[in-house]
């Protein structure tokens, strides 16, 4: 499993950078555009449209992401009282309701691809066939339950896990 583990990071080392590249491009294209249609009277008519892909790609990297790295938005304050080893357990739980959710989410976002891409359906300006900008949901839940499975695996019990003063930084909860 840890062959797995190394090529996830590896993979999500390159995600983050594509996610940047991607964040640079559409500040870039919004510049342009901005130019085009202040400095000309010519805007792009299908850079709104990319950029809301684009977007749309960021924020389901991010969860493909913040799942591998348990950095999801949570308030988890009770949980950080408890003994190391209820904490693990039920981040662990919180990772098999993730996996659930997530895996359904996929099942659902594969029915909407395979419905746009059987009517053809295609973007308003760009004539983007619109099973891709839907694909990257599909890709992202598939992923995320991925990542909360390494996640799950990752745990390896230590001699702290029934002492009540110690958390997973090493200090006091």
């Amino acid at each position: 499993m840890n062959r797995l583990q190394q090529l996830f990071d590896v993979f999500l080392g390159g995600l983050r950078n594509v996610v940047g590249i991607v964040l640079l491009a559409g500040v870039v294209l919004n510049f342009v555009n901005v130019c085009m249609r202040y400095l000309f009277g010519q805007p792009f008519a299908w850079t709104e449209e990319m950029m809301v892909f684009g977007l749309l790609f960021i924020v389901m990297a991010g969860v493909v992401i913040a799942t591998a790295h348990d950095q999801h938005l949570k308030i988890d304050v009770l949980v950080q009282i408890l003994p190391r080893i209820w904490q693990r357990l039920l981040r662990g739980f919180a990772h098999v309701v993730w996996i659930l959710v997530s895996l359904y989410l996929a099942f659902q976002s594969f029915n909407v691809v395979m419905l746009m891409k059987r009517l053809g359906q295609t973007s308003l300006a760009m004539r983007l066939p619109s099973w891709i900008p839907h694909s990257f949901l599909l890709a992202a839940f598939t992923l995320s339950s991925l990542a909360a499975i390494i996640a799950i695996l990752r745990y390896r019990p230590s001699e702290h896990d029934n002492d009540p003063d110690s958390s997973e930084n090493g200090s006091i909860s």
